[in-house]
């Protein structure tokens, strides 16, 4: 009626009557349960975790993207002995506001108004 056998340091009792054996209720006994005391709480950890994981994943497949200006829409200009930003400003100018073109030149150069001889500044075309 109930048959022995040891496998691989499981000890397991068949049984033709109920046609089961007492492995499945074994291992059940030792498997941890996981209990929620707090849902809240887990709800959190549940945002948390999915949030870092989709962060993770964007910047996985924007890591070769480099967003910025094209290299193109800049001429590179020499400071001549006698030169302002302004006097650079009108040389490039086509929309007849100076403000803004010496205002570009002073952000993308990352400088102020004060230039060298033989400085190469970046000027937008």
């Amino acid at each position: 009626m109930f048959e022995k056998s040891v496998d691989k340091n499981i000890c397991s009792v068949y049984n033709e009557y109920t046609k089961r054996t007492n492995v499945l209720q074994r291992r059940i006994k030792y498997m941890k349960k996981i209990v929620i005391r707090n849902k809240f709480r887990f709800i959190c950890f549940l945002l948390v975790s999915f949030t870092l994981i989709s962060l993770i994943g964007v910047s996985i497949f924007n890591l070769g993207k480099v967003y910025g200006q094209d290299p193109a829409d800049f001429e590179t200009h020499f400071v001549a002995p006698g030169e302002t930003v302004w006097s650079i400003a009108e040389q490039y100018n086509k929309d007849g506001d100076i403000r803004s073109l010496v205002y570009e030149i002073q952000k993308i150069n990352n400088s102020s108004s004060c230039l060298y001889v033989g400085q190469q500044i970046k000027v937008p075309v």
